[in-house]
């Protein structure tokens, strides 16, 4: 219940005083002025709970929206699941066929992999990617050694981590999450 007021509230765009249960207007209607933006723009990681049907999406959605300015491009999402894994979100070999036909793998970024990349050619944008039913995949095995990249004090190169697959690369053996990623 008091996440479904707070996202009506959200959503209406007003604040909820909860020692005196009054709905009052925003101070400011200007974008990355709601509470949940804030929280965001402050710990670079917001996680939403509640029971199904409540509009977390929806609201995450609206919350990378007001952070990016409602630009597509800095948004990215993606829905966990069960066989879900590090080559998915990272990196890993993935088939492909070469000019000949034949069939062979191929070192490829993962989605996240590639979010990353795009926020380090605009760092002075904000980027949010949005996990959807983070609680169906196996975090371990998604995030891999970039689960200790993803707290606040690690973001940018002070985080580097050396990826599964650095081996395999002759350049850009390290990778980090820029300081202008947020994730949902």
């Amino acid at each position: 219940e008091k996440f479904y007021d707070q996202f009506i509230s959200f959503k209406n765009g007003s604040k909820m005083k909860e020692e005196q249960n009054v709905v009052e207007e925003p101070s400011s209607n200007c974008i990355g002025d709601s509470k949940y933006a804030q929280v965001l723009k402050n710990s670079k990681n917001l996680i939403l709970r509640g029971a199904p049907g409540t509009g977390k999406t929806y609201l995450a959605k609206q919350i990378a929206e007001e952070l990016t300015g409602g630009n597509e491009e800095q948004i990215g999402f993606v829905q966990f699941h069960p066989s879900y894994d590090y080559t998915d979100f990272v990196e890993g070999l993935r088939p492909s066929s070469g000019d000949d036909g034949q069939i062979g793998f191929k070192l490829q970024d993962g989605i996240f992999k590639k979010f990353c990349k795009k926020a380090k050619e605009n760092p002075n944008k904000k980027f949010v990617f949005i996990i959807d039913e983070i609680n169906r995949g196996e975090i371990s095995k998604i995030f891999g050694e970039l689960f200790f990249s993803i707290d606040p004090d690690y973001r940018g190169k002070d985080g580097k981590v050396t990826t599964q697959y650095a081996n395999l690369r002759e350049t850009d053996k390290e990778f980090y999450i820029p300081e202008n990623v947020y994730i949902i």
